[in-house]
């Protein structure tokens, strides 16, 4: 008499759905899943932590570096300081060259007046008023 054929497959025999899977293989290793060592989970986390620590760094460096945005105060308050003295170099510049047209129109008042005032003989707070 022939051999029944069981429905169940072997652990040898793969069958036609390839093999053992799932609910089976867990019974057969007993349900106990395999651990992973403790080198090959800090190897396997190294390349993510220092991914976050290079992230770390430079939002560091963009909070608390020289250019970051917690000196962006020092540098308005640089700017208003700057654009004073903008204005100072400027009204400078625009005397001097009110002096350079005159002298280069030979102004006599003007002439006079620079004379008088590198030869001392008007001080720093006298006006010259010339009238012709």
């Amino acid at each position: 008499m022939p051999a029944a054929k069981s429905s169940v497959a072997a652990p040898d025999d793969k069958g036609a759905r390839g093999g053992l899977r799932g609910a089976a293989r867990r019974a057969q290793t007993g349900g106990m899943k395999s651990r992973r060592s403790a080198r090959s989970l800090i190897v396997s986390a190294a390349g993510p932590a220092v991914a976050v620590l290079v992230v770390v760094v430079f939002a560091g460096f963009a909070l608390l570096g020289s250019n970051g945005l917690l000196s962006l105060d020092g540098y308005r308050k640089q700017l208003s300081e700057r654009t004073v003295a903008l204005a100072r170099y400027e009204a400078e510049r625009a005397r001097l060259q009110n002096q350079k047209r005159l002298i280069e129109r030979g102004d006599p008042d003007f002439a006079d007046e620079l004379v008088r005032r590198n030869t001392d003989m008007i001080d720093r707070n006298e006006y010259m008023v010339v009238e012709h």
